[in-house]
C-alpha cells in the first residue's frame, strides 16, 4: 500500500470512536504528557510577551477529538487575554469534529469548529495570531483527494497566509529520534507491537498501518525547521520530548 495515497478522511470515519483510547494505549500515556508540556511551553512563551487584555485569534488545525485545544484554550484564558477573543477548531473529518464538539470547552460562546481542509482555509489573510497543530501535521502530507504537486507545502502556505505578521505557529509531532538505539526500539514499537494492538482494537488494520508508516516516514527535527524556513517562517526552533520522540517546533511569521 502507497500510505500516502490511502484514502485518510474514510480512516479516521472508521476509527474516531476509539482514536483517542488507542492514542493512549499505543504511547503509554504519554502523548497526555506531550500535550501537557507543550501548551505549557507555548503559554510560557506567550506570557512573556505581556500582551494581556489583547483580543486574538487562536485556531487550533487538525482538531482530532480537541484534547490538546482543549488544553491550549484553559492555557490562553488564563493568559488573560481580551474576552472578546476568537478560539477555532478547525478538521477535514466530520466525525472528529462531532467528536471534538461533545467536550465542555465547546459549550463557550467564543469557541468555532470549521470543518474544512488546511489546503484550503476559509480565512482572511492575516487574521490569526496563534496556529497550532497537535500530532497531525505529518497527516498534511496525504493529499486527501486534493490535486496538487506538493499538497505539504502548499498546505504550509495557507497556514503563512493566514497567520499574522508576528504571529506564532506552534507544531507538536513525532519525530526521529537522533540516538540510533532509541530510534530502532522507538520504530520497533511503532511498527510491530503498539499500532498491531490498535488494530486489533479498532479492528481497521489499514489505517493504522497508514498511521504507523507516517510516524516513521517523518521529518527529522531539523529537516522539519528548515522546511519552515523555506515556507518563510523566521526564528524557527524546537524542543524534544521523551528521547525526541516527539518535537515541539516553534515559528514566528
Amino acid at each position: 500500500m502507497d500510505y500516502l495515497k490511502y484514502n485518510l478522511k474514510q480512516g479516521y470515519r472508521k476509527i474516531n470512536a476509539f482514536y483517542e483510547l488507542n492514542n493512549h494505549l499505543m504511547t503509554f500515556g504519554l502523548d497526555i504528557y506531550w500535550r501537557k508540556k507543550a501548551s505549557t511551553t507555548i503559554s510560557k512563551l506567550l506570557s512573556k510577551e505581556n500582551n494581556y487584555n489583547k483580543k486574538i485569534v487562536y485556531c487550533d488545525f487538525c482538531i482530532g477529538t480537541g484534547e490538546f485545544f482543549e488544553l491550549m484554550f484553559n492555557k490562553l484564558t488564563e493568559i488573560q487575554y481580551d474576552k472578546k477573543s476568537i478560539f477555532i477548531g478547525l478538521d477535514f473529518s466530520y466525525e472528529m469534529i462531532a467528536r471534538a464538539k461533545k467536550k465542555k470547552v465547546f459549550s463557550n460562546h467564543n469557541v468555532s469548529l470549521i470543518l474544512a481542509d488546511v489546503g484550503f482555509l476559509p480565512l482572511k489573510n492575516n487574521s490569526v495570531d496563534f496556529i497550532t497543530i497537535s500530532l497531525g501535521i505529518r497527516n498534511l502530507r496525504n493529499p486527501n483527494d486534493i490535486n496538487h504537486n506538493n499538497i505539504f507545502a502548499h498546505r504550509f502556505n495557507e497556514i503563512y497566509r493566514v497567520m499574522k505578521d508576528g504571529g506564532y505557529f506552534f507544531g507538536l509531532e513525532t519525530s526521529r529520534p537522533p540516538n540510533k538505539i532509541i530510534r530502532k526500539i522507538s520504530d520497533f514499537l511503532t511498527l510491530y507491537i503498539l499500532t498491531n494492538i490498535a488494530k486489533i482494537l479498532s479492528g481497521d488494520f489499514d489505517t493504522y498501518t497508514y498511521l504507523a508508516k507516517s510516524i516513521i516516514d517523518f521529518f527529522e527535527p531539523d529537516q522539519f525547521k528548515n522546511f519552515l524556513l523555506s515556507i518563510g517562517f523566521k526564528n524557527v526552533h524546537y524542543y524534544l520530548f521523551t528521547f525526541g520522540i516527539v518535537a515541539l517546533h516553534i515559528a514566528k511569521k
